[in-house]
């Protein structure tokens, strides 16, 4: 049974595991051949280690304000995305004003909005 699962697991999952590894590798020798500078493009174990000696850092302070913005950011998106569409679901002329700036806005690359927003 075990044996199994840990075929189907390999079959399924092991291209891209080997592809993980195999880029974690090039990486790594490209960082210590030093053929981009190491504060353009660091280790990944120097990464790692940097991490390690910033977690309290990181973890104890930086990631519950991050969350904290992400998710006032996701509630003020909802309140808004909801709002507009029952705006625009029960008066029609603002539907007729916004709708065709939405279907605008979706055919535009999100790369291409990112300066703006």
């Amino acid at each position: 049974m075990r044996r199994t699962y840990l075929r189907t697991f390999l079959r399924e999952y092991g291209p891209f595991a080997l592809l993980v590894l195999l880029t974690l590798a090039a990486w790594e020798c490209e960082a210590r051949l030093k053929l981009v500078p190491a504060f353009i493009l660091p280790a990944p174990t120097a990464i790692w280690t940097a991490m390690l000696e910033q977690r309290l850092l990181l973890f104890g302070e930086h990631l519950p304000a991050t969350l904290q913005e992400v998710l006032l950011g996701f509630v003020l998106s909802v309140c808004c995305g909801v709002l507009l569409g029952t705006g625009m679901h029960m008066f029609s002329p603002l539907e007729k004003a916004l709708y065709p700036l939405l279907v605008i806005s979706q055919t535009i690359p999100l790369i291409a909005l990112s300066p703006f927003l």
